[in-house]
């Protein structure tokens, strides 16, 4: 029902930076979307992303006989700090196009949820993400603990279940990586 009045609030337009009332549980999969603060908000970005973390969910069960953890509600949004311009260009993300709009939105999630910043070594959650932001040539990827991905993946999750073999197959891919 958290999810049901999250995305309400959302489609309302009076979602803020979403504040779990208390620290979901150990062993599960945190999936977050970092909205730019000139990004509209869109309730139907959580939803797609909920629906490629469930079917990633199912596709390693079916496929290796186990699966992960997701959190209630799925997708936590989280309203980031900066316009989209500063996750794709701000140069602390790193002189590589490819990773500097993903390591810029990391270190915004980390200073927005401190819970995220606290488990540094990921023993708690695993976390994926989704900046919605992406720099000329910028991509993403999965390791230790984490999966970053930018604004390709965010929109392709915006139209799911189009292309669902990509998506799920690119978020099984990544989570592989994640969980080592």
């Amino acid at each position: 029902i958290r999810n049901l009045l999250y995305l309400a609030s959302i489609a309302a337009g009076s979602a803020t930076a979403y504040t779990m009332p208390v620290d979901p549980p150990d062993k599960t999969v945190r999936v977050f979307y970092i909205r730019p603060t000139d990004v509209a908000a869109n309730p139907k970005m959580a939803t797609g992303i909920a629906s490629v973390m469930k079917d990633a969910q199912r596709y390693f069960l079916d496929q290796c006989g186990f699966t992960f953890q997701l959190n209630e509600p799925i997708v936590e949004l989280v309203d980031g700090s900066h316009a989209r311009s500063w996750y794709e260009d701000n140069p602390a993300g790193g002189s590589d196009d490819y990773w500097r709009a993903v390591n810029n939105g990391q270190e915004d999630l980390l200073k927005l949820v401190p819970s995220v910043k606290a488990d540094g070594n990921r023993k708690r959650w695993k976390i994926v993400y989704y900046i919605d932001a992406e720099g000329q040539g910028a991509g993403g990827g999965g390791g230790g603990g984490w999966v970053l991905l930018p604004k390709h993946d965010a929109d392709g999750a915006l139209g799911y279940p189009k292309d669902k073999a990509r998506w799920v197959g690119g978020m099984s891919h990544e989570l592989g990586h994640c969980f080592g």
